[in-house]
């Protein structure tokens, strides 16, 4: 759907045919917005069922696939660990534990907090309420700072990730150099780990190849300059291809079209399978009613509500007393422990 200009943020939509397992450095915020599914993650290997309205946070770096029945439709917030580590450095050793679906009806109340988070982040980039980016970024930092608030906890390393976490120093230096001509060898002597182990490990936690991995790095990175104006070729040795002719056969291998369709395709939103479905009368599809309800009770709550007029009397005819001011006639100690202080005591009785 669209990412924020510097990269730090990005909305999207999870359809039924995205079923590809999936690992990445950004933290991700689902929420479903229609039909069910399952969510299964690697994290004690589990599967959960979950369904419309169900909201649930994956960690950077999970690995973890979202499954949705042919009618289920979900979106997701990606937040990068730049973006969310400028705000607060101390996200970087926190995961945030929120999964709505194991709580019942009457404890979903912090799970609402985020659910109105989102829908007002959403809001505000879907409908571009302000040409100011400070707005958008604030929204979502709302909703980043309630995560941590509500639902973060330290992390534990444990031997079954030992694997991911030798792998996310690969992982990261290939986000910090896509441009270069990266080899294995190149990623071995940077984390200190044998060509074989990389190649291994790659295929065994991120599903695709070295190779592949980069490979997507690069196009996602030229998708983004494909919002602006330069040319292909340009933005072919910007984003590590070789040539203008390597960004073409990649973008048809992994995304079915060509980089200049896609870049044709840009001003369109495709939110959803069927492009002549109704929308709300603020202009937003159909699909997105159950996520917006949270942005309108946000608004409800804010305003004031006026349940009447109160008129007060005063007879100022009265004849005014002189205040007894109690504050003059007691000894402030302090704390109640430091009464049992025998040289505190002294000074009282002196007084």
């Amino acid at each position: 759907m669209g990412r924020n200009i510097n990269g730090e943020f990005e909305f999207d939509v999870i359809r039924h045919k995205d079923t590809a397992a999936a690992w990445s450095q950004e933290l991700k915020v689902i929420f479903v917005l229609r039909g069910n599914g399952w969510l299964h993650t690697e994290e004690g290997d589990r599967t959960y069922a979950i369904s419309r309205e169900d909201i649930f946070v994956i960690n950077s770096f999970q690995m973890h696939s979202v499954v949705l029945e042919e009618n289920g439709l979900a979106i997701s917030l990606s937040l990068s660990p730049a973006f969310l580590a400028a705000a607060s450095p101390e996200t970087e050793d926190r995961n945030v534990n929120c999964k709505s679906f194991l709580h019942e009806e009457e404890k979903q109340q912090l799970f609402d907090i985020i659910r109105k988070d989102l829908a007002l982040a959403f809001r505000a980039w879907y409908k571009k309420e302000s040409e100011l980016s400070i707005h958008l970024r604030s929204r979502v930092m709302a909703l980043a700072d309630d995560l941590y608030r509500y639902f973060s906890e330290n992390v534990e390393n444990t031997g079954r990730e030992s694997g991911r976490e030798r792998l996310r120093a690969a992982v990261e230096y290939i986000h910090r150099n896509y441009r270069e001509g990266i080899t294995l060898a190149d990623l071995a002597s940077q984390t200190y780990l044998s060509t074989s182990y990389i190649s291994r490990s790659f295929q065994k936690y991120m599903g695709v190849s070295f190779t592949g991995y980069l490979t997507q790095i690069r196009l996602f990175h030229a998708a983004l300059l494909l919002q602006g104006e330069g040319t292909v070729t340009e933005i072919a040795y910007e984003s590590g291809f070789s040539s203008a002719s390597a960004l073409i056969d990649a973008f048809k291998q992994y995304r079915g079209i060509t980089p200049g369709q896609y870049r044709r395709n840009l001003g369109k939103r495709p939110v959803t399978d069927n492009a002549e479905e109704m929308k709300t009368a603020e202009g937003f599809s159909m699909a997105f009613v159950s996520l917006m309800k949270y942005a309108d009770k946000a608004e409800e709550a804010a305003e004031p509500v006026v349940t009447g007029v109160c008129e007060i009397s005063v007879n100022t005819g009265i004849v005014k007393r002189q205040l007894r001011h109690t504050w003059k006639t007691m000894i402030n100690a302090g704390y109640a422990r430091d009464l049992l202080n025998a040289s505190m005591q002294n000074q009282i009785l002196d007084i």
